[in-house]
């Protein structure tokens, strides 16, 4: 199935007039917003962002396409205290009466946003806007920007990111190592025996020799986000093993303590600790793991685009390449995350608010400075072309390593991603005992003993 084909439903003209005439008297009585389809948009409207100067720049690019596109719009666009990436920091903004009326809530937040009634139901919107059909968008970023709690749509996609393997040509070839597959037919276990051969202490030893010195690791096998500890690191993990963090697809119970689950985790900590083969947390206080594998001390690492650009940037030499992620016991997986334009629920603007969240996410969502915050573009097939997988940065096996995955069974957003992620990966959920997993203070199984029903009670309050 090609998640980025168009799939309009067409309906016979019997079976219009009832559902136009229906619309019609919804709207007249206000059930329905009004959606001028040809009218001009005018007004002012203020727009939030979040993110790096880079994501500044795409943001700005993106807003000034519209506002040329329809000049009798004026847009306040205003980096607003991380407001979006950080729940808290609407919350200040809302109480004080100066929250805006577009901005982009974070994956990992907008439920508990929903919940609490922040975020404008676009539902009725999408329905009474001929322009905008859910299936021109791929269909596990909607799945995304549903809400879990009714299953209301409560963005449009900005854009997303997925987890691929990012690797070191030139460290394979030294190793005399094969590649990476460009289909994903390898598996974990094979990403272990590598990140063995790959790493090397200050004297060229890898860990199969006994005279390696883990303290003195000049270059690193394999990096995760895990170390962090971040779900879009040990999630595809524990999705491959057959585990996860929370049950799935509701994602409102606890599943550490499945033996998958554990299984998993004790493979995380045995690269890091049995094998030495992975950049530990300590190591990552001293040099972000990611940095170290742009910087060429990194063999392997799991990430998403955002590293084609750091190379570009800052180590436009490195000789690289991509892969999706490997197989484990249940198969390939791979965690997306997405980025949504949303419209704040107090909005005095929500007619103009709607028309610039539509072309944002539509045919606004690419342009001439490319996608905003190198994010893959979520609508029809854009990411096909120029403006990801044959952007000028964009590595060989981009398309197999990014794109091909969206096919996979065992892709979907993080599992913890619910409407309490920031408590139940807190002290009070299961943050210190993945904590005690990374640091090897407690095997996996001793470390998750008992974690769901501390976590399950966070849920349930």
């Amino acid at each position: 199935m090609n998640f980025f084909s168009l799939h309009r439903i067409r309906f016979q003209h019997k079976s219009v007039l009832p559902i136009l005439l229906a619309i019609l008297l919804l709207t007249s009585l206000g059930l329905v917003p009004a959606v001028a389809q040809d009218a001009e948009p005018a007004g002012q409207l203020t727009v939030f962002m979040w993110g790096g100067p880079p994501d500044i720049d795409t943001y700005e690019a993106a807003i000034a396409r519209y506002t040329e596109t329809f000049p009798q719009v004026e847009i306040e666009l205003v980096d607003a205290g991380g407001c979006g990436a950080s729940y808290a920091a609407c919350k200040t903004l809302i109480a004080g009466g100066t929250m805006a009326d577009v901005f982009v809530p974070g994956s990992w937040n907008y439920n508990d946003m929903a919940n609490d009634g922040v975020l404008e139901d676009l539902t009725p919107w999408i329905e009474a806007d001929e322009d905008v059909d859910l299936a021109d968008f791929n269909s596990v970023t909607i799945e995304a920007v549903t809400s879990l709690r009714d299953s209301q749509v409560v963005g449009l996609p900005m854009g997303f990111n997925i987890q691929s393997l990012w690797y070191n040509r030139d460290m394979f070839d030294a190793a005399g190592l094969a590649y990476p597959p460009a289909d994903g037919d390898y598996t974990w276990n094979d990403v272990r025996e590598w990140a063995i051969q790959l790493t090397l202490d200050n004297n060229g030893n890898t860990p199969a020799s006994a005279d390696f010195d883990p303290a003195a690791i000049e270059q690193w096998g394999y990096y995760n986000h895990f170390v962090w500890p971040w779900g879009n690191g040990y999630d595809p993990i524990l999705f491959a093993f057959g585990g996860s963090a929370m049950t799935l697809p509701d994602r409102q119970s606890c599943n550490l303590e499945h033996p998958d689950s554990i299984r998993a985790w004790q493979f995380i900590q045995d690269l890091m600790w049995t094998d030495h083969s992975t950049v530990k947390p300590d190591a990552h206080a001293e040099q972000i793991g990611f940095l170290r594998w742009v910087d060429g001390q990194v063999a392997m690492q799991h990430g998403s685009f955002e590293q084609a650009k750091l190379v570009d940037d800052q180590n436009p030499g490195l000789n690289y390449d991509i892969a999706p992620l490997p197989a484990g016991e249940a198969g390939n997986a791979t965690v997306i995350q997405v980025h949504m334009w949303s419209i704040y629920s107090g909005s005095a603007n929500k007619d103009l608010a709607w028309h610039l969240v539509k072309w944002l996410a539509t045919e606004g969502s690419v342009g001439h400075y490319g996608t905003i915050m190198t994010l893959i573009p979520a609508y029809q097939d854009f990411a096909l072309g120029e403006y990801f997988v044959d952007a000028p940065y964009a590595p060989e096996h981009t398309k197999e390593a990014q794109l091909d995955p969206l096919d996979w069974e065992l892709t979907t957003y993080p599992s913890m991603y619910n409407d309490k992620t920031d408590q139940i990966q807190g002290s009070d959920g299961f943050g210190d005992a993945l904590n005690d997993i990374l640091n090897n203070r407690k095997s996996a199984a001793e470390a998750l003993a008992g974690i769901c029903a501390q976590v399950d009670a966070v849920m349930q309050e």
